[in-house]
């Protein structure tokens, strides 16, 4: 296990719940980095890293079709410059 891999925790019930807040935009940002996912491929997290700074910065893993895995990664609260509408900006990364 490398030891980026050691900051991922087990989900729990309230893990789950906060990605499937944004689970459509979650889906729509990762078909746009990664279009040969079928549209009907259900994208589920696996793990989590939380860090806090100002608010906190969530990380996911998340099972692609083959084998692969992203992360997905995205800040909620603290103090903006300019208030959020609608959903966090989502970075979506290959993890694999």
């Amino acid at each position: 296990m490398s030891s980026s891999e050691s900051l991922f925790n087990s989900l729990t019930e309230e893990d789950k719940e906060l990605f499937n807040t944004y689970k459509e935009s979650i889906n729509a940002r990762i078909r746009e980095t990664f279009p040969f996912i079928p549209v009907d491929y259900d994208v589920k997290p696996l793990s989590i890293h939380q860090q806090l700074g100002c608010g906190t910065f969530y990380t996911y893993k998340v099972a692609l079709p083959n084998d692969q895995i992203a992360e997905v990664a995205f800040h909620l609260g603290g103090k903006r410059a300019t208030p959020l509408v609608g959903p966090p900006h989502f970075e979506i990364t290959k993890s694999n």
